[in-house]
């Protein structure tokens, strides 16, 4: 059977129209996803809960919209609460991710280590009061330096400055504070590397 012009064209229309609206879709559907659960090992999240109760994994929009969208045109995905690295050096996926307090005011970044099947919990201090306000990131290996502006004597894991031959995490407030965390000789060094 020949089919006329104008209906390989109308029949082409209908399937490229058919594909938009699936993948426009798809699109969508990721969209509402929340950026930060999905950053997440469902045995990690599963994990922190059990270990955690009072507190819940963060979302997206826990951070401020301005956050959300400096993060996203800085080329992030729009989550300022979760990090991805090899912390621990053993090229295995190491995550770092904020919890919520249900109730209260205190918030607690556990990192969990990848450790041959299981994982390994140790928790960091934010020095972050305000949820909206904090940040959780990876930084590549290399030199980290104590910020100029930072005063004071070094608490007893703090250094000036200290190589780190993994990935780094920085947690912090956004436009304020910013501590470095490097993973040495099975214990987390820190350098405040903004004030």
């Amino acid at each position: 059977m020949k089919r006329s012009r104008s209906q390989i064209l109308s029949a082409f229309s209908c399937t490229t129209f058919a594909l938009v609206l699936a993948f426009g879709v798809a699109i969508d559907a990721q969209e509402r996803a929340d950026a930060c659960l999905v950053q997440v090992a469902p045995a990690v999240a599963r994990l922190l809960i059990q270990r955690f109760p009072t507190y819940r994994l963060a979302h997206a929009t826990d951070s401020t919209a301005e956050n959300v969208r400096y993060n996203r045109a800085d080329g992030g995905t729009g989550c300022l609460f979760v990090a991805t690295g090899d912390f621990n050096g053993d090229r295995a996926k190491d995550f770092a991710v904020a919890l919520i307090p249900i109730t209260g005011k205190v918030l607690v970044v556990p990192v969990a280590l990848s450790q041959k099947g299981s994982w390994r919990i140790d928790t960091l201090k934010s020095w972050v009061d305000e949820t909206a306000q904090l940040y959780v990131s990876s930084l590549r290996p290399g030199l980290l330096k104590r910020s100029g502006a930072v005063e004071g004597h070094l608490d007893q894991n703090e250094r000036r400055s200290l190589r780190c031959a993994t990935d780094a995490l920085q947690v912090g407030a956004t436009e304020s504070t910013g501590i470095a965390y490097c993973h040495v000789n099975n214990r987390w060094l820190c350098v405040w590397v903004s004030d």
